[in-house]
């Protein structure tokens, strides 16, 4: 019995409310039911041992809620599980506690559990985790066939499921506030950028619309600008912010990031190697890049208020002044616009490398730093 069912309960105990034996919960005795009084659990809760019944709320949802879990689950393989409101009394850091060890622990990777819940510490959970998401069925007519998809990750309107626009105002208050391209948030959120939170953005055009409408900052990928226009965008629009080089990953594989990751995994690295395989790979797709440069920077979104017009006009006429840096062999200058997304990616340095292990490194840190002012 200890094996099968008071050891996961209480290993999952130690989990959720933590190790500090002041605080934490641990199940230490087991009286069965009599003729004359109901069965009895009795908890150890730093020096004071606590009858079931004496609980708070919370801790006996906690408790039920893993029971459930560890006596039904032979039937839980192939199942759809749903529980509304699983987080009723518990804090934030809590209720994250909780679904991340019930998701991660108790449910099978056949099986999904479903949960109606306004919680923020769910919302966190789902928000950051790859094998959680959430989908909104606020102000839909059910009346009417819908279709509903996941909210995007790292998105902060999904945290007005639990709080309104204006008190997630109040609680940013003091910080910087930076809209980035895709999953990149993540990485960037990782860096634990002191006050500084970064939220999800579909694209570029997003970014720059978020951040524009919600007196935000935005960081995007700099794709095929000069250094001049980067100069005059960011007089032009102050809350915008954009990576020294083409995109994400040019950062994660720059030469200078991966000379820092090799000596902490004590491997060797031929910079100029790397360096020459990168050039090589630019002067073969050279011609292939220049036919895209002017219809990528077609969809850019600057410029397209009315008062822009003639800085428009200019902008698209100048596609030619990324010649220069991609046609240049010196590293330094082509790089900024040659995209390690899409090219190079079998150079042997860089296989096998995980990106979130590239974003820990001091030298990408800097660079993020650097383009977001901090």
């Amino acid at each position: 019995m200890f094996a099968d069912f008071i050891k996961p309960l209480n290993d999952a105990l130690l989990v959720i409310f933590g190790k500090q034996e002041a605080t934490t919960l641990q199940l230490v005795q087991y009286e069965e039911a009599s003729f004359s009084q109901p069965a009895k659990l009795i908890f150890k809760k730093g020096q004071s041992k606590i009858n079931y019944d004496l609980l708070s709320h919370g801790e006996k949802q906690v408790i039920i809620l893993l029971l459930n879990f560890i006596v039904r689950r032979e039937y839980y393989e192939n199942s759809l599980i749903f529980i509304d409101e699983m987080d009723s009394h518990l804090n934030t850091t809590l209720q994250k506690n909780l679904i991340e060890n019930i998701v991660e622990q108790w449910i099978p990777e056949s099986s999904q559990l479903w949960t109606a819940s306004h919680a923020l510490g769910f919302i966190e959970y789902a928000n950051e985790s790859e094998k959680a998401c959430i989908i909104d069925f606020d102000n839909f007519n059910f009346d009417m066939p819908q279709v509903l998809l996941p909210s995007p990750k790292q998105n902060i309107e999904v945290f007005e499921i639990a709080v309104s626009k204006e008190t997630i105002g109040r609680i940013m208050m003091g910080k910087k506030v930076i809209f980035a391209e895709n999953k990149n948030t993540e990485h960037y959120n990782n860096l634990s950028l002191p006050n500084t939170v970064f939220f999800w953005a579909k694209d570029k055009m997003q970014v720059f619309d978020k951040a524009k409408n919600n007196h935000f900052e935005g960081l995007i990928d700099r794709d095929y600008l000069t250094d001049e226009e980067i100069i005059a965008l960011k007089k032009t629009y102050p809350f915008l912010k954009i990576l020294p080089y083409y995109c994400f990953e040019n950062l994660l594989y720059h030469p200078s990031n991966l000379v820092e990751y090799y000596q902490k995994k004590e491997k060797p690295f031929d910079r100029e190697a790397y360096i020459r395989g990168i050039r090589q790979e630019k002067n073969k797709y050279q011609n292939r890049i220049i036919l895209r440069i002017a219809k990528a920077r077609d969809d850019y979104p600057f410029y397209k208020e009315n008062e822009y017009d003639k800085n428009i006009k200019r902008f698209k006429e100048e596609s030619d002044k990324i010649l220069p840096l991609l046609e240049s062999d010196d590293f330094e200058q082509f790089y900024k616009v040659f995209s390690m997304k899409d090219y190079a990616t079998q150079i042997p340095e860089r296989q096998n490398l995980r990106p979130d292990e590239l974003a820990k490194m001091d030298w990408f840190r800097e660079q993020i730093e650097r383009a977001v002012d901090l």
